[in-house]
């Protein structure tokens, strides 16, 4: 069922940028158009939130506690928007994550149980490939195994 997704001004710029650079990245002659299939389009905007967000905790980490929270939140929305695009699981585990930084633990337990159980059946297809291939050359955080190993850990500390 598709979800109804609205974006920020923001967030939309940032969908925008990504496209350009994926567009030059393929080298599409002057006049030409690229075209992508829904499932590959929806998961290039997706990357294109996830710069989106790191330049967005970049600066959170350089301002007061009180503007560093609300671009938390706003991060944390775009998280959601995110996982709504691209079933990707591991953006699961980085929206409990930003929500375990916050401070919203009963959240993050309950996305990183979500994370967990939809690694466990998750099954990539041709999209998702190249996305993870993607992933684990351009961002050293992306690390299946360690975030599986993050989120049982987490659940298992607040769960004692």
């Amino acid at each position: 069922m598709p979800i109804e997704v609205t974006f920020t001004h923001e967030e939309l710029e940032a969908i925008q940028r990504n496209r350009e650079a994926f567009v030059a990245a393929a080298s599409v002659p002057e006049g030409w158009s690229l075209a992508a299939a829904p499932k590959m389009a929806d998961a290039i905007d997706a990357l294109g939130l996830i710069e989106y967000i790191e330049d967005q905790l970049s600066i959170a980490n350089k301002v007061s506690e009180e503007k560093a929270m609300s671009i938390v939140e706003k991060v944390i929305t775009t998280l959601a928007k995110i996982c709504a695009m691209h079933d990707l699981p591991f953006y699961f585990y980085v929206w409990a994550n930003v929500n375990e930084t916050k401070g919203d633990m009963e959240t993050a337990k309950r996305l990183y149980a979500l994370f967990l159980r939809f690694q466990s059946e998750f099954t990539p297809d041709k999209v998702d490939n190249i996305i993870i291939t993607y992933l684990q050359q351009a961002k050293t955080w992306f690390n299946v195994e360690d975030a599986i190993a993050n989120a049982q850990r987490a659940i298992s500390e607040r769960s004692g």
